[in-house]
């Protein structure tokens, strides 16, 4: 599977643990996901740095929110939905950076303006064409339903489906027992 894909999904999967309050230490807790606890450190970093206010009680043995929040991540093709860029920018983990930039390409895309590959990594400000003809293929393997439009020299969606992904972090009330 796609390694984006796979860390927005173990981020979901610790939402889930904190939310179903479930007891352990750290190290039991990186086993059960089947990552090293310094990669869990790493991954409770980047729920903070989304607004998440993920702690571990050390009384309790337990991961918990200091507030009651929930993360959200979903692939959105909705047309004429707009994502909230500006929570990407805070992220610092370079794989979840991807989101940003697919949610870029999402934009030029609608909007029409990419030009060839050679215009649109200037747009995109990336290294050079090859490297954005790349990030345009990882986009396509995740599912964007996209072509290039040879008569207006644009890159197009099929069927007008927009495809972009949007992680938020969402206040919400824990349904009581």
């Amino acid at each position: 599977m796609n390694k984006l894909l796979d860390r927005v999904e173990l981020l979901q999967k610790l939402d889930t643990h904190i939310l179903m309050q479930e007891e352990g230490q750290i190290q039991e807790i990186a086993k059960k996901f089947g990552i090293s606890r310094r990669r869990i450190y790493a991954y409770f970093q980047i729920m903070k740095q989304l607004g998440a206010p993920v702690v571990y009680n050390f009384e309790k043995h337990r991961l918990e929110y200091k507030t009651k929040f929930r993360l959200r991540v979903r692939i959105n093709t909705a047309p004429k939905v707009v994502p909230p860029t500006l929570l990407y920018k805070k992220i610092k983990d370079v794989t979840l950076k991807k989101v940003m930039l697919f949610n870029q390409i999402d934009e030029h895309i609608c909007n029409k303006d990419t030009g060839g590959t050679k215009e649109f990594y200037k747009k995109l400000k990336m290294r050079d064409h090859r490297v954005c003809g790349n990030t345009l293929y990882e986009f396509k393997k995740m599912g964007a339903d996209f072509y290039f439009d040879r008569t207006n020299k644009t890159y197009r969606y099929a069927k007008k489906k927009r495809f972009n992904i949007i992680i938020e972090v969402v206040p919400f009330k824990m349904p009581s027992n």
